[in-house]
């Protein structure tokens, strides 16, 4: 049987062109109206808190994989002269799994360059240069990669340690 609203109408009896049943249209009419208030919606962007006296900026950027995504996240901590912090979400990412990177540690990789990667391209919008950036990853392998002064790794590796 098909489903049927609050009213006992079957769904099935409405076509899409349908015009609305009059019930409805008080309704409908009422939220379409109040659609022009949100002219007035006001959403803050402001990355520093304007309570903050010149803060030093830091930038937190974490890197992470599944076999089915990669994706990175960047914050914005700002710490004022006497200790106090504020964190703020600036830009977070994801994208489907390369098909390149066939191992989990590969995929890690690729989370890290694009972390990498888009955290350049924050530094370079932001109007004050950060005091310092901190990459995190949970891959220990992505991090040896990183900290290996061997370069004896595949060429899909050196490749993405370079970028990085």
């Amino acid at each position: 049987m098909p489903p049927k609203n609050a009213q006992g109408d079957c769904w099935s009896d409405f076509d899409w062109d349908d015009p609305l049943p009059a019930r409805f249209a008080s309704r409908w009419n009422l939220w379409k109206s109040s659609l022009s208030e949100l002219n007035e919606l006001k959403i803050p962007r402001c990355v520093i808190d304007e309570s903050f006296n010149c803060p030093a900026r830091e930038l937190h950027v974490f890197a992470d994989a599944s076999d089915l995504a990669i994706g990175y996240v960047c914050y914005i901590k700002s710490v004022t002269p006497d200790g106090e912090s504020d964190v703020r979400l600036l830009v977070a990412n994801s994208k489907v799994a390369p098909r390149a990177a066939t191992t989990v540690p590969r995929l890690e990789l690729c989370a890290a360059v694009e972390a990498a990667v888009n955290s350049t391209k924050v530094v370079r919008e932001l109007s004050i240069e950060p005091r310092s950036t901190t990459f995190y990853s949970d891959s220990e392998i992505v991090l040896a990669y990183i900290a290996s002064d061997s370069k004896r790794f595949t060429r899909y590796v050196t490749n993405r340690v370079s970028v990085i």
